[in-house]
């Protein structure tokens, strides 16, 4: 570091452990349009997600979405084999300069205990050094073959 710079430790100001899920994808629509399924089907997008918590995600979307739009959502986790259903409200949205790619963030609203379990149980999977170990030896194989 040069003269007059100082490094200052930041703590943690989350609530709630985020977790990468792998090929974890989301369709969403408006949550009004949930009233007419045939509007929700057409207006329904498909975004990634790029980390979860037992609070909400973030996603990285095809479009920006102005912040407090509730949306109505399907999670799709491949690795637990789930979908789930959920509400939740866009917090913030915005364009990362590096890459050039719109990212959201979204809170959840409204989730039942079971739910709320489930993600959580997830979450201490996905961040385990168990799973960690198993993609970083599937890694391998995948590059060694």
């Amino acid at each position: 570091m040069g003269i007059g710079q100082y490094s200052v430790a930041v703590p943690e100001r989350r609530r709630y452990p985020r977790c990468i899920p792998e090929e974890t994808t989301v369709r969403y629509s408006a949550a009004w349009l949930s009233y007419f399924p045939f509007l929700r089907r057409w207006n329904e997008k498909v975004a990634y997600a790029v980390d979860l918590s037992v609070g909400g995600m973030c996603v990285d979307v095809p479009e920006r979405i102005k912040p407090n739009t509730r949306l109505k959502m399907e999670i799709t986790i491949p690795r637990y084999d789930e979908r789930i259903v959920l509400e939740g409200i866009v917090r913030r949205c915005f364009e990362n300069p590096k890459d050039g790619r719109i990212y959201a963030g979204i809170e959840f609203k409204g989730l039942p205990a079971p739910l709320s379990a489930k993600l959580r149980a997830m979450c201490e999977y996905f961040n385990s050094s168990y799973y960690k170990d198993r993609c970083r030896e599937r890694e391998e194989k995948r590059l060694f073959q």
